[in-house]
């Protein structure tokens, strides 16, 4: 949806005076335009399973009106109003919307320039914003001018303006933008059946001219006229339930074998993905798996048993005095003290924790809840694939869950190797922590749409993955790191977390599987920019703090395998490649200075 460049929104505000809406309250006017009775009405009639267009890409109309509602609201759900009911409600009775307060005002600096004296956030109604001069001039400026119109403004308040003309502009395009009819060349772009009343209304004189056409040539417009009154009649009036049951079925059998409709198959996962929602089941997944690992500990605690003494250990001891094996043994993986406090396990508190009815039964549930929520993250994943057509890498949210879903696996394999809790209690309060963060995302930064043009290469397959599995790795030592702080601080160590010396090997092994894929990820960068810019390396922002990740991480490595460093000094290596792995994967994007370059695929407004 174009925001400003197109007279597109201002012809559909036109169409609608402001002198003919209808003035309804915001509590009575939910009620009265989005009755429970037309949601059941719409899902009974199987209009959910509508494919609609939205910039490009197609979704079922279940998903599609989460985005507007979310894109005009904030929420996706607004007001316990069914999205689907809401979404064609504001379409077929816009109008009579204009005076509902729907649009948040969401940054309070902004409200107070808007005419707001009290600085709070607000929400405000479209005909308010048509109303109100000081929204005129920034708001409908914005709209009709660009960033002329708000130049002036400080870089923060431009940001707020555009973030809340989005929603304005969301507003007035919902008609148009409920895009169910193909036409076009190959019947690529659709539109709106808002559109077939109103051919001039058309992006290109081109589909103008092709909705021109008679409909026994183009049989699905007739249909889709049909069906439009259709819904005209079950929204506006209330009544032809069983009409737009039957125009649904016909409309959707005149389309159904166009090549640019979206399948079947493809229409129900995207329903399913919508509907079920796997990684915000992920996140609860994670929470109840440390809620009971936290049981599993209070069994441990409660045992009474002693915690093994760790073997000695040389950190600390003069040089002098520290015993030398015959070979090299800093080139070792593992000091002998090390391998024995990986294979004591059998002898730890946890043990005993296990031998207690309660104890087997808490760990068993927390496993199980860790395995379901690294199953849905791979489930959600394998959705996106599906839906995409590439791997779901393309964008924040999706590395995101892709990092945690690498980061899921990877937690499974270390807590089934050491069998302890504290594995799984720590990738449980990792993941959770994550996967809140990214289903706290807007809504249309989660959602599944088209590759921008200089990601949509084969690439981007291998390239982007290698990374962000190695970022899973490393977060996993960075949580073993976090752990083995907590017991070095601590005069005498927890008895339900393991000796520093087993943490300190984890987070080696951890940084052992990160640091080939990185340096494979790293590569392969290399060569597809030399295959899409013509050179391989740029010193752009993001190569240059993915370099200097791989340059800490490497240090860590040679400082522990080459000089034997091992303990606290060891650790704090690895998190400073950690920190490293931060700045490369949101400092680039976000910190003053950093943004920018070729890495940066942001969207032109922030929504």
């Amino acid at each position: 949806m174009t925001l400003h460049g197109t007279p597109q929104w201002e012809r559909v505000a036109t169409t609608q005076p402001l002198t003919a809406a209808k003035v309804v309250p915001s509590s009575a006017g939910l009620v009265e335009l989005c009755p429970p009775t037309l949601a059941e009405s719409l899902r009974s009639a199987g209009v959910e399973w509508l494919a609609v267009q939205s910039e490009g890409w197609n979704y079922s109309a279940r998903t599609w009106a989460e985005i507007q509602v979310a894109a005009i609201t904030g929420k996706a759900r607004f007001e316990k109003c069914d999205p689907l009911a809401l979404a064609l409600s504001i379409a077929y009775r816009h109008r009579e919307w204009m005076d509902v307060p729907l649009l948040p005002i969401e940054n309070p600096e902004l409200a107070k320039l808007l005419g707001f004296s009290d600085g709070r956030r607000h929400r405000v109604s479209p005909a308010w914003v048509m109303r109100t001069p000081e929204a005129q001039q920034l708001v409908i400026g914005y709209l009709s001018r660009g960033d002329a119109a708000i130049a002036e403004l400080e870089p923060a308040m431009q940001k707020a303006v555009k973030k809340f003309a989005y929603r304005v502009a969301s507003f007035l395009n919902l008609p148009t933008e409920f895009r169910i009819v193909p036409v076009g060349p190959n019947e690529s772009l659709w539109v709106s059946p808002f559109v077939l009343e109103r051919p001039d209304l058309a992006e290109s004189p081109d589909v103008a001219s092709r909705l021109a056409q008679e409909s026994d040539e183009l049989p699905y417009i007739g249909a889709a006229r049909d069906l439009h009154a259709a819904l005209r009649a079950t929204i506006v009036e209330g009544n032809g339930g069983e009409e737009l049951r039957q125009q649904f079925e016909k409309f959707r059998a005149s389309v159904r074998d166009l090549p640019s409709y979206m399948p079947r198959d493809l229409l129900a996962l995207d329903y399913f993905n919508t509907r079920f929602h796997p990684f915000q089941k992920a996140a609860w997944a994670y929470a109840i798996a440390f809620v009971f690992f936290l049981v599993y500990f209070w069994r441990a605690s409660r045992s009474g048993a002693a915690s093994p003494e760790p073997p000695a250990s040389n950190e600390g001891m003069p040089q002098e005095a520290a015993p030398v094996e015959p070979t090299q043994p800093h080139v070792r993986a593992l000091t002998p003290a090390s391998e024995a406090l990986l294979t004591e396990t059998t002898q730890s508190v946890h043990t005993e924790a296990k031998q207690s009815a309660a104890g087997r039964w808490a760990y068993t549930v927390a496993f199980v809840a860790k395995l379901t929520a690294a199953l849905l993250l791979i489930l959600g994943l394998v959705i996106r694939y599906r839906l995409g057509g590439r791997m779901p890498v393309s964008n924040l949210y999706e590395s995101i869950t892709f990092t945690m879903g690498a980061f899921a696996l990877l937690g499974l394999v270390f807590e089934w190797v050491t069998r302890r809790g504290w594995v799984g209690a720590g990738v449980a309060l990792a993941g959770w922590a994550c996967m809140l963060m990214a289903n706290s995302l807007p809504l249309h930064m989660r959602k599944v749409e088209p590759l921008v043009a200089v990601l949509n290469s084969v690439w981007l397959n291998y390239h982007v993955t290698s990374l962000l599995i190695s970022y899973g790795a490393f977060l996993l030592a960075f949580v073993f790191a976090l752990l083995y702080l907590v017991q070095d601080a601590r005069r005498e160590p927890l008895r339900t977390l393991p000796p520093k010396e087993t943490l300190d090997v984890m987070i080696y092994r951890c940084v052992q599987v990160g640091w080939p894929l990185l340096t494979l990820g790293i590569f392969l960068g290399a060569v597809w920019a030399d295959t899409a810019w013509g050179r391989a390396w740029s010193w752009d922002p993001k190569e240059t703090w993915a370099l200097i990740t791989w340059f800490a991480y490497t240090i860590y490595l040679h400082l522990r395998m080459i000089l034997g460093w091992t303990g606290r000094r060891a650790v704090v290596a690895s998190m400073v490649g950690f920190a490293m792995v931060l700045i490369t994967y949101f400092g680039v994007s976000f910190l003053p200075g950093l943004a920018g370059g070729l890495h940066t695929y942001a969207e032109p407004i922030s929504r």
